[in-house]
């Protein structure tokens, strides 16, 4: 073995290891989880031990406590094409749906499951409020966009 493949084969067993040392600390960090539309996104932004799925879901109940969240809500629900990306949640006022919130990972918006989606909550006369997973997504900004959309809607 020439020293070129000694080193190849030392570069590749060292990405290797901190590709697999990357993916543990992001399991570990709770960002490799089940919540849907995130079977692929292992780039999950984790602030304080909160992913955007949780603080999404703690604005909810702290801040819109009179909305009923659904998650994981197939768009042929509001008519949609059957190859659309289910809703990460929907959410409803009085029975009524009210605004349809996406997480996506980075890109994702482009695919299109995603652009079927956004046509299905824009056909339904939804606002379709969309978060990126790789974002910080702080509170306040989670908190001042769904104000933003709801009020509209109210």
């Amino acid at each position: 073995m020439g020293l070129l493949d000694k080193l190849l084969k030392i570069g590749a067993e060292k990405l290797a290891e901190g590709l697999s040392e990357v993916y543990k600390n992001t399991s570990s960090a709770g960002n490799n989880t089940s919540r849907p539309g995130m079977k692929d996104d292992w780039e999950m932004r984790v602030i304080d031990g909160k992913n955007v799925y949780d603080k999404l879901e703690n604005c909810f109940s702290r801040h819109f406590s009179d909305y009923r969240v659904r998650m994981d809500v197939k768009p042929q629900e509001f008519g949609g094409n059957v190859h659309a990306r289910n809703f990460t949640y929907v959410l409803y006022l009085d029975g009524d749906a009210k605004a349809v919130v996406m997480v996506t990972a980075h890109n994702h918006e482009r695919k299109a499951e995603y652009r079927l989606a956004k046509q299905a909550a824009e056909a339904a006369g939804l606002p379709f409020i969309n978060f990126f997973s790789h974002f910080d997504n702080r509170e306040e900004y989670v908190f001042d966009r769904l104000s933003r959309y709801l009020r509209a809607t109210a």
